[in-house]
């Protein structure tokens, strides 16, 4: 599989799975007594044959901020390579008396 497409497979997973776990604190919060919910939507994308509809929420937007941070550090490591110069050491230190 090509990179590119693993990127945007690993990118759609971590959005898809904080937006669940989002929704589950919110559930819990209204189990508990608490009832909240900061989602936005819905969002619709059409295009004549495919319809797509959903809603997001927080975890949506801290799951593209986790994969963004994720593959600009992988991105940064992998263009910086580490020195490979040693620099002599002395086996036995030098005794002046």
């Amino acid at each position: 599989m090509p990179k590119k497409t693993s990127n945007i497979l690993t990118t759609a997973g971590i959005i898809i799975l904080s937006t669940l776990v989002w929704e589950s604190i919110e559930r819990i919060a209204d189990i508990f007594g608490f009832p909240f919910s900061l989602a936005i939507g819905p969002i619709t994308i059409d295009v004549r044959v495919l319809s797509i509809t959903m809603y997001c929420n927080p975890g949506t937007l801290i799951g593209a901020c986790i994969a963004y941070i994720l593959f600009k550090k992988k991105k940064t490591s992998r263009s910086r390579r580490p020195s490979t110069t040693r620099q002599a050491t002395n086996a036995s230190p030098s005794t002046k008396q």
